[in-house]
């Protein structure tokens, strides 16, 4: 086995620049796959160290439940406890911060809040970085807006916050404030104990035992739930950048296949030298696979490295955004290590292991001739087979495509034309038609997700844009001022608009954590979403109601489903549904109120607003999104008014329907510009693909390019010659894979048909440009292979 290793890597050795094609597809792929755990450990190290620094010092925390809240007064019961050197409240309230000149400061995604804790001063402070943000400094008089009205404040202090993060603004208040002013005076939502002269888990049971409704932690647990907590809510980047990672790595299995399909051709007689002098056929085999496994290694090693400047450049993007994340260094875990070079080593040898096998089963004395292809008749009736089962399953067609499209190339570059350079770059694609089709393929597959994900981002969007002009009847749309705030419409605000003379209805558009028969239509990252009916939507959209009625969505405990949930939960109107949420420990069954046609703006389920303040009673846990405003006086005097309303506000604004659909189409057309990017990384591998295969058919048709120079082949008409093969396998990649790619994002629209996405888009200008791609694509690849064809010897 030695002796076999040997020749493979002696094999490796010889063929440098086809190996490092193959190694470089391997890189591209495994680079984003470490890179997406990477991101995750990375982030997740950085947010571990100020999550463990702000516990620290924290033998024991209490927080309350569902079915139980923390009062003040517990403070002096756990301070009787033997053990306990202090106990002390910790609450944090959600605000708006308006600067001294009026402004809304911005927070990021991290938000802004008042904080009491015993770890600052009892005055009003702020903390250090956010005041050199936003030149907000000691001495400054600062508006807060909290869920209960607004206070004009003077800043006494700046303070250092461990969490500052993510563009997070704290001020921190005197105690007796917070309890005056911003919450009840009765509850709090923490209590930090620090022990004396006791173990934090003894001091743990003590409390528990204490106080056995209460929820009770020592600090290091605390830390440990909220670390594993944010580890769970950061997941969500690991599978994406995963996700376009494995589909590189997917494409670059079509590049290695036929990398080593091609190495196995021209070694046939290496081979059968190996087989004559006694190798066996598992040895032969296990020698291309070892080839294969060096590159994976190389490559995911790489890869590896590669992935670690993934990761910086887009850590420096998210803070370029304003993120403002933490820099700890680069997170490097066991998986960010690990399943890259599995990945690596399994996809090449997966792609190498049919060209592997084909070696080991030649015979000595036939793999000394020249034998002829075997017949497509069996895989292009499969792949027809697969393509007439696609019209019902349309993603099916990728399969059949590359099954089919050998036979297909076979006759396609058979047509005449073009003179005879054309006529020699269409025998030669011919000649091997699984070659080139399988060349082809990974263009394919990356255009053809591009092609998808076009006409499905489009197709959304116009159906977003066409429900909020269709079937929208307000006049005003008011938003927060950056359309992916987290901040949301304070309820302030809605009530403000309630009182303005003009204004006729109102309809905020707001979700609460509530599951309505155990599902939501979205997420916070912790739990599920529903939509509420905080009013009679009808007023203020198009809603083709199927039974009963909205006009007791504002007092009576109930739900309203669409056609497509009513049926999926069996349900008519009358019947009950069970709602429930993690905010309270009460469940209720309450009556299906109305069920209205799918396709409008309001979601398939929602909440009455009764029963969405039953169950959420804190307004803080709430979400508004938008509020539409109707008018009955739509004059400029009214209109004035809500801008009144808005420039007091700061965090707001009020659209237009055509603004409002704008903005909402922009949110779209951004994430496509990510999408794209993404998907650029299968196409650039595929291209790696067309100019291995095209360096690797030089070296094989070398006694041909010398024979053709000969006999009165110029320079310019040789690498005019292969330029043409490389555009014509392009150009057919793309071309199909538009087809294919058109076709599968038609499916998903038709399939959304009943979720929103309603209206179909086939944006021809970007189909054309991708499939036009092709002959660039083409070109590109070719310039080094077709300059080395042209340097071709006639004497050689």
């Amino acid at each position: 086995m030695r002796t076999f290793a040997l020749i493979s890597w002696r094999s490796a050795r010889s063929h440098p620049v086809r190996m490092l094609m193959c190694i470089l597809a391997v890189v591209l792929g495994t680079s984003f796959v470490s890179g997406a755990f990477m991101l995750t450990a990375t982030m997740t190290k950085a947010f571990d160290d100020i999550i463990y620094a702000e516990y620290e010092g924290v033998d024991v925390v209490v927080t309350g439940t569902k079915d139980y809240q923390l009062t003040l007064s517990m403070l002096t019961d756990l301070e009787n406890i033997d053990g306990v050197k202090e106990a002390h409240p910790v609450d944090t309230v959600p605000i708006i911060l308006l600067d001294k000149d009026g402004e809304a400061v911005g927070s990021g995604g991290a938000g802004t809040w008042i904080i009491a804790d015993h770890k600052h001063p009892d005055e009003y402070a702020i903390n250090t970085d956010a005041a050199a943000r936003t030149g907000i400094s000691p001495g400054d008089t600062v508006t807060v807006m909290y869920p209960g009205g607004r206070q004009e404040i003077t800043l006494e202090s700046t303070v250092e916050e461990e969490f500052a993060t993510g563009g997070w603004v704290g001020i921190n208040v005197p105690r007796a404030d917070m309890e005056k002013i911003y919450t009840d005076g009765i509850h709090t939502s923490t209590i930090e104990i620090v022990a004396e002269n006791i173990p934090a888990w003894e001091l743990r049971d003590m409390v528990k035992h204490k106080f056995p409704e209460a929820k009770v932690k020592t600090g290091v647990e605390a830390a440990n739930d909220e670390s594993q907590s944010l580890r769970e809510q950061l997941s969500f980047i690991t599978y994406i950048v995963l996700a376009f990672g494995l589909v590189a790595m997917f494409v670059a299995t079509f590049l290695i296949a036929n990398t080593f399909s091609m190495l196995v051709a021209e070694r046939t007689r290496e081979f059968a030298l190996l087989r004559a002098i006694g190798a066996s056929r598992g040895q032969v085999t296990t020698s291309v696979l070892f080839e294969s496994a060096l590159i994976g290694i190389i490559g995911s090693a790489t890869g590896i490295g590669f992935g670690m400047v993934i990761v910086r450049v887009i850590y420096s993007l998210m803070n370029s955004a304003g993120f403002g994340l933490p820099d700890a260094g680069v997170g490097l875990d066991t998986a960010s290590v690990a399943v890259p070079f599995l990945v690596g080593i399994l996809v090449t040898c997966v792609s190498a292991l049919a060209p592997a096998m084909r070696a080991g089963r030649l015979h000595p004395i036939q793999a000394m001739n020249t034998t002829a292809p075997r017949p497509l008749r069996v895989r292009t009736a499969v792949g027809i087979v697969l393509l007439l089962a696609s019209v019902a399953f349309p993603p099916l067609a990728l399969v059949a495509v590359l099954l089919v499209t050998p036979a297909l190339f076979k006759r396609l570059f058979d047509v005449r034309g073009g003179g005879i350079i054309g006529l020699l770059a269409r025998t030669n694609l011919s000649r091997n038609p699984t070659r080139t089709a399988t060349t082809a393929f990974a263009l394919t597959l990356g255009v053809g997700l591009v092609a998808a994900a076009s006409v499905f981002g489009q197709s959304m969007a116009a159906s977003t844009t066409g429900t909020v002009t269709t079937q929208l009847a307000a006049d005003v749309v008011v938003t927060p001022a950056s359309l992916i705030s987290s901040s949301g419409v304070p309820e302030a605000v809605n009530r403000d608009l309630r009182d303005v003379i003009g204004v006729e209805a109102i309809y905020a558009d707001a979700s609460v954590p509530v599951r309505i028969a155990g599902t939501g239509t979205g997420s916070n990252g912790e739990h599920p979403l529903n939509s509420v009916l905080t009013s009679d939507p009808s007023q203020l959209m198009e809603i083709s109601l199927v039974d009963g009625s909205f006009d007791e969505v504002s007092s009576e405990l109930g739900v309203g489903l669409n056609t497509i949930a009513a049926h999926d939960l069996g349900v008519t109107v009358g019947d009950t549904v069970r709602v429930d949420s993690d905010h309270s420990s009460e469940v209720l069954d309450v009556p299906v109120l109305a069920i209205w046609e799918p396709g409008s703006v309001l979601p398939k389920q929602a909440v009455t607003l009764p029963v969405a303040e039953r169950l959420v009673s804190d307004r803080k846990d709430w979400f508004s999104s938008a509020t539409y405003v109707k008018l009955d006086d739509a004059s400029e005097a009214t209109r004035a008014d809500i801008q009144d309303i808005m420039d007091d506000y700061k965090v707001v604004e009020q659209l237009t329907l055509d603004e409002y659909a704008d903005a909402k189409t922009e949110q779209i057309s951004q994430f496509l510009y990510v999408v794209y990017a993404l998907l650029a990384l299968a196409v650039i591998i595929a291209i790696l693909g067309i100019v291995n295969t095209l360096a690797l058919s030089i070296i094989e048709r070398g006694h041909e390019f010398a024979m053709l120079r000969s006999v009165g082949l110029q320079r310019t008409q040789m690498w005019r010659m292969v330029t043409t093969e490389s555009i014509l396998i392009a150009l057919a990649g793309s071309t199909i894979g538009v087809v294919v790619g058109g076709v599968i994002g038609w499916w998903f629209v038709r399939f959304m048909a009943t979720r929103g996405i309603d209206v179909l888009v086939i944006p021809w200008g970007t189909l054309a440009l991708l499939a036009l791609a092709g002959v660039g694509v083409g070109l590109f690849a070719s310039l080094v292979p077709a300059a080395r064809a042209a340097r071709t010897d006639p004497l050689t």
